[in-house]
């Protein structure tokens, strides 16, 4: 096992300065499918395009698009089914995600393009269900097959359609996960507590762990830097980091026992989590050199994108230490912020209507640097 120095010095902490909290420009407000009354965003790509959901007059919700000019389209499903439920999108406007009935166990994993057509994802052999997790800008989908015994496998569909088992290493026989893609194609995952790299070929290679009962990326950015969680041999949660040869590195923490990456942005730049020693937990952000900066203002990471801001719920972090609250609509009495890229904020705010609150999907433009 090869295992890189932790960072865990008080040279490498900080705390991000105190700044007094600015209030975004309003949210535009992305509106709801004809006859409905609730929409919410949950991510937009590096063209403007937004991805959420949306319930239409017949009360089923399903997954929904906006366009550059805020155009609202409902996805819909596939025949037969009840409801949809997008997990991502590309940079192409493809999104990915799950078709099911009521209730939602049995799942198909699913696309739309760019044009809203919707369709239904290789079967596996093998399993009765699938379930989708991200898209690459190749159109490469990730996810899962899996079937009424329990058993599930990662799986990779193909630009071409065709599905892909993704292999297991030695002496494994069920049990994997894929949990991020990256444009070069390279999947990161686990199976049975083990993490693991796939590469564009489907080659698997088991990464190193801190010795712990178990481990997980989460993210995996283009440069093929990987990012997630895992047990080292004291028992504690820490954030990790794997290069390329699937060295680990922990990350460490701001004085506390515990730590979790959940992202990482095309320069390194690692979101998360981390206790400190009274046993709070905030958020945190690690530059590409590893140091660690306590973000206490940012109420739950939710994003970081390319520029190195840092979204929660309520707030956006920017490098220099300013601090936006995200303000809810002109009538609204609160925001719920989801996703962003470098030049906006999606998520949701309330409404105030004559028959009480209602809840749309919002965007927040950015400020240029």
């Amino acid at each position: 096992m090869s295992v890189a120095a932790a960072l865990g010095t008080q040279a490498l902490i900080g705390v991000s300065p105190a700044h007094a909290a600015e209030t975004s420009r309003a949210p535009i407000d992305l509106g709801v499918l004809p006859g409905g009354t609730f929409s919410d965003a949950y991510t937009i790509n590096d063209r403007g395009v937004v991805m959420g959901v949306a319930i239409p007059a017949d009360g089923a919700e399903q997954a929904a698009s906006w366009d550059r000019k805020h155009r609202i389209t409902g996805l819909g499903t596939l025949p037969g089914m009840d409801r949809s439920d997008p997990k991502g999108i590309n940079d192409r406007g493809t999104v990915v995600g799950d078709a099911f009935p009521d209730p939602g166990y049995f799942r198909q994993a699913v696309k739309w393009d760019s044009r809203g057509r919707i369709a239904k994802l290789a079967a596996v052999t093998g399993f009765d269900y699938s379930r989708s997790v991200a898209v690459n800008d190749g159109d490469t989908v990730i996810g899962e097959a899996y079937d009424f015994s329990a058993d599930y496998r990662a799986v990779r569909w193909n630009r071409d359609g065709t599905a892909t088992l993704l292999p297991l290493p030695p002496g494994v026989y069920f049990g994997s996960q894929a949990r991020a893609i990256n444009n070069a194609g390279e999947i990161v995952g686990d199976v049975g507590n083990v993490p693991l790299r796939w590469d564009r070929d489907g080659h698997v290679m088991q990464l190193d762990t801190l010795g712990g009962g178990w481990s997980s990326p989460q993210a995996i950015n283009d440069s093929g830097i990987a990012v997630g969680y895992g047990q080292d041999s004291a028992g504690r949660s820490r954030a990790l980091k794997w290069d390329r040869q699937g060295h680990v590195t922990d990350l460490g923490t701001l004085g506390g026992a515990h730590s979790q990456a959940v992202a990482i942005n095309a320069k390194g730049e690692v979101l998360g989590t981390s206790s400190t020693s009274d046993g709070t937990t905030v958020t945190v952000r690690w530059d590409s050199s590893g140091r660690i900066t306590g973000l206490p203002e940012i109420d739950y990471p939710q994003a970081i994108n390319d520029r190195g801001d840092v979204l929660g719920r309520t707030a956006l972090w920017s490098p220099g230490g300013r601090i936006t609250r995200l303000a809810p609509l002109a009538d609204g009495e609160f925001a719920d912020a989801n996703g962003m890229n470098d030049d906006a904020v999606v998520g949701l705010s309330s409404r105030t209507t004559e028959n009480g609150s209602v809840y749309h999907a919002v965007l927040w433009p950015l400020r240029k640097p």
